[in-house]
């Protein structure tokens, strides 16, 4: 799913005690999962994930997501795309990311989006891929803002509309998603969806580089070759080229062709 299906495993609530912290009396103590507390089944289930006893992770997960609990869902979701407890089953997965989604879980409906724009686990569903997006950037997903920009871009599910891709991508961005914003650099410096700034474009893609961004540093190779938003630098331009070309993106590809026949 190109790693778009993501664990959400931190910040649930975990805690760990600093040394010489005493514990809270019991009066203080919230429910345990046992105690119908569904918040503490997902986050046991977290604590199962780290150990790697995937299959008890996987009865917390169903317990606080048949709860109403939309990041469990999500993570149950994930164990049976990447098969941890039994061989890989998309259409379960597609299952508990429906159940999460229901719930208003945006990441659940994000992944299950790409899920059906992808035709994992099922038929290929643009158009109700789409809906899945606008309703998970709606619940400021980052990532369901960037399928939701890409989607509108290209006119994936329904008609291209470059003014509001570029809306869901700055949306995106500003949740922090690396990926959103690489996207957003690149409407920004060709003046797609609104006024043209090569230079914020720059600074955009750029960003989304240093932060790990595939497709950020695969448009930084694009700009610098051609000095877009920038000074050119052929020697620094090369290497992003090489890795866009390798994604498969085919400007990254000409570009190297033109730049390594000079």
């Amino acid at each position: 799913m190109n790693h778009l299906i993501r664990w959400t495993l931190f910040g649930l609530g975990l805690t760990v005690c600093s040394r010489g912290e005493p514990p809270l009396p019991p009066e203080n103590k919230s429910p345990t999962c046992e105690e119908g507390n569904f918040e503490a089944c997902t986050n046991d289930g977290v604590a199962a994930i780290q150990v790697q006893e995937f299959s008890r992770a996987a009865r917390l997960f169903e317990k606080a997501c048949r709860g109403g609990a939309g990041t469990a869902c999500q993570n149950r979701a994930l164990l049976e795309y990447e098969g941890l407890t039994e061989p890989p089953d998309l259409v379960g997965a597609r299952y508990w990311l429906g159940l999460g989604c229901d719930v208003q879980s945006g990441g659940s409906c994000s992944d299950l989006g790409i899920m059906l724009m992808e035709g994992e686990g099922g038929n290929q569903d643009p158009i109700r891929a789409r809906h899945l997006f606008e309703k998970s950037c709606d619940l400021k997903d980052a990532i369901g803002c960037t399928s939701l920009g890409i989607s509108l871009l290209q006119g994936q599910g329904g008609p291209a509309d470059p003014a509001s891709s570029r809306v869901a991508l700055e949306k995106s961005c500003t949740l922090g998603d690396p990926t959103g914003c690489a996207h957003l650099g690149r409407t920004l410096a060709e003046g797609v969806g609104g006024p043209q700034d090569q230079k914020l474009g720059f600074e955009h893609i750029q960003a989304a580089c240093t932060k790990s961004s595939e497709e950020g540093c695969a448009f930084l190779g694009l700009l610098l070759v051609k000095g877009i938003g920038c000074e050119p630098d052929i020697e620094r331009a090369l290497p992003l080229l090489v890795a866009g070309c390798d994604m498969g993106l085919d400007a990254s590809c000409e570009s190297l062709k033109a730049t390594q026949g000079h």
